[in-house]
């Protein structure tokens, strides 16, 4: 009964032997991957035998997040890739696996208990860990924070943007350790000082800079580390995607304990597989030669191969993950654990999701049933039934408006989604409970969302390229930003708004010098030398190797040391007026800069020294009660994101802000002279 309810239909499709192009010792061929329906940004690549049937699964994260994974379907000679979970969504992400945006997956037994763990990088510079509280054969993934701080990334690290990590043995202690890329390019390296079943990283290089680089690593943007000996010494060689599609080659010239790395090719054999990629090495088919698959930004995949065999060296630790092969008490070689329970598990859960069909399929791999599992799998046949039953009532009732439902999908095809809502309407009055038009209308009203926001973002970016052009550099960056934000999946917009804002910050900079330079230049025209010297120290901070400002400090302070005691009296009264008047109409902060000039002119002065003791008092009450403490969270965590790619004057220009908001703000004021340290 349940052999001729159970149809399931595959679609495979085999690796072409058409070779398309030779590159080095390489070559490219043809697969054609069953993608989703709908096209995602950026895949990176990890190959698993997740489900220990004897051959490499695919598993892909994506832009959005989420994790697809391809089941082999084929067999270790020849392999053949099934897509299960789209990735598309939540729901559709390998065990709903979300980690915010660029998901770069990891799969490795980081605890030794027999399973396979999951960790992933995201675009902000985190690693999410996945323990795997299943088994072997029947993952069940459950996000681990940190320790104490209960923080969502591994071991509390964080890189800036776009982690990447990847898990190896690299010093032959028969533990992982970890190296992660990120955005600038750079790859941190952490050294795993605990043990194979309770690892402990340690930080030996951060990957902020290029000297905090592992090997001082630096591939100009979002960088990718994967390891294989591909030369077959005994010892682990580096590969590094990167930004421009290219992949670097570090081979490992020192010893398997104490590797050195020494960079061979910037594009090895010739591979360019497109921007910003992310390469994995893997034998798929079990012929001794090596396979390299690459994803990249725009959401390809595809496979190299090895002319000559090259077979991977394949870590074998204490943690590693063995086959269970099942012996006469139903067990593994362990008696660890019972292959009949955990299928009966796993029905149990499909049953109660109400996927009675592949229910029924895992009944049928138990061989020793017990009562209780011989009772579910009676309702099991007994729902399938009431189904099918269902499904009949509802096809008689769906030939009354088939052709509507034809028209609908076809106006869909063709993207004319409102027309297709509207078809899909008519055969839901009818049939209201029909899924696979359900499902239709479904990703029909997304895609009229998608459109809608994609037609405002665009014109915002037309906004935008217009005052590029004209050189309204404020108003470009302002609505650049606006675009990048209505449609966070489109790489146009990203792209573009780094290079507006990078230009849009220089020219702010630059107005910033302009401005003040002529300002200085006006006091010490008008004989305020020391007025002069605060502005052209405030230039200094900024730009302290310029020689200009420098030389006409230099000149002020010459012209302060020759000055008279009634010049000196004069240029404080000045300032001391000036400061009351704006007291009494309350701006203090423009009543505390002239005191303080007032102060220059007479240093250790009393009255002058209460004036500003006083005026700071005002300060801080009047911006205590203004105080926004979400605005001053989001500026302080915007400079530590450009602080981490290496921007520092967008890190500072950021902090400055925090600042005008709360000028008591300690780790601003800190941060922003580390940063202007990293700018001498």
């Amino acid at each position: 009964m349940k052999k001729s309810i159970i149809i399931i239909i595959i679609f495979l499709l085999a690796l072409s032997p058409v070779l398309l192009a030779q590159l080095g010792d390489w070559r490219l061929f043809h697969y054609k991957f069953p993608f989703p329906k709908e096209k995602v940004f950026y895949k990176s690549i990890e190959c698993n035998d997740i489900d220990m049937d004897g051959d490499f699964d695919l598993f892909v994260g994506n832009w959005k997040g989420y994790v697809a994974y391809y089941e082999n379907t084929g067999n270790p000679e020849k392999f053949r890739f099934n897509l299960v979970n789209d990735g598309l969504s939540k729901n559709t992400s390998f065990q709903k696996l979300e980690t915010g945006n660029k998901a770069i997956v990891r799969i490795v037994d980081i605890d030794s208990d027999g399973d396979y763990d999951f960790f992933i990088g995201n675009n902000d510079g985190n690693i999410a860990f996945y323990r795997n509280d299943g088994n072997i054969k029947l993952p069940l993934l459950k996000q681990i924070k940190d320790g104490q701080k209960q923080t969502s990334s591994y071991f509390n690290i964080n890189v800036g943007f776009a982690a990447a990590p990847f898990f190896i043995d690299i010093d032959n202690d028969r533990d992982y350790d970890l190296f992660i890329g990120n955005a600038q390019g750079f790859v941190a390296y952490y050294r795993n000082d605990g043990t194979v079943t309770s690892p402990l990283f340690t930080r030996i290089n951060g990957g902020f800079t290029v000297e905090d680089s592992f090997e001082n690593i630096n591939v100009k943007g979002y960088a990718v580390p994967v390891f294989c000996d591909i030369d077959n010494d005994g010892k682990y060689d580096l590969f590094v995607g990167n930004l421009e599609g290219t992949i670097y080659y570090y081979e490992n010239i020192g010893s398997e304990k104490v590797p050195e790395f020494k960079l061979e090719s910037k594009k090895f054999a010739n591979i360019n597989a497109g921007g910003d990629n992310s390469p994995y090495y893997v034998d798929l088919n079990n012929d001794q030669v090596d396979e390299i698959i690459v994803g990249n930004n725009e959401g390809n995949i595809e496979i190299f191969k090895a002319r000559e065999g090259k077979k991977l060296l394949i870590f074998k630790g204490k943690g590693d993950v063995v086959q269970i092969d099942k012996g006469e008490d139903g067990k593994d070689d362990k008696g660890k654990v019972s292959l009949d329970r955990m299928y009966f598990k796993k029905a149990k859960a499909l049953y109660e999701g109400e996927d009675y069909i592949e229910a029924l399929n895992m009944f049928e791999k138990i061989d020793d049933k017990t009562e209780e599992m011989n009772d579910l799998e009676k309702k099991c046949e007994q729902k399938l039934k009431q189904l099918i039953v269902k499904l009949g009532e509802e096809s008689f009732l769906f030939k009354e408006v088939e052709s509507d439902f034809k028209k609908g999908v076809d106006k869909y095809i063709n993207a004319k989604y409102s027309s297709a809502i509207n078809y899909f309407k008519k055969v839901l009055n009818t049939v209201p409970s029909h899924k696979i038009t359900l499902e239709y209308k479904k990703r029909a009203d997304k895609k009229i969302e998608e459109q809608k926001l994609e037609h405002e973002a665009e014109k915002f970016y037309e906004k935008a390229m217009e005052h590029y052009n004209k050189g309204e550099l404020k108003e470009a960056f302002d609505n650049i930003k606006k675009a990048r934000d209505k449609n966070e999946s489109n790489l146009k917009y990203h792209q573009r708004f780094t290079v507006i804002s990078n230009d849009y910050f220089a020219q702010s900079n630059k107005e910033f010098y302009d401005k003040n330079l002529a300002k200085a230049k006006s006091l010490m025209e008008s004989g305020d030398y020391t007025q002069a010297v605060s502005v052209l120290e405030q230039i200094n901070e900024k730009y302290p190797k310029d020689e200009v400002v420098q030389e006409l400090i230099k000149q002020c302070e010459e012209k302060i040391a020759k000055m008279g005691k009634e010049h000196k009296k004069r240029m404080k009264e000045k300032y001391l007026s000036e400061g009351d008047r704006y007291y009494n109409k309350f701006e203090y902060t423009s009543a505390l800069k002239s005191y303080e000039a007032a102060l220059k002119y007479s240093p250790g002065d009393q009255e002058i020294t209460k004036k500003i003791t006083e005026t700071k008092k005002k300060i801080e009450q009047k911006e205590n009660r203004q105080l926004d403490p979400e605005a001053v969270k989001k500026h302080f965590q915007q400079g530590l994101k450009y602080y981490s790619l290496g921007q520092y004057q967008k890190a500072i220009f950021e902090w400055e802000k925090v600042l005008e908001m709360d000028p008591q703000h300690k780790m601003a004021k800190l941060n922003i002279e580390k940063a202007k340290e990293k700018l001498k």
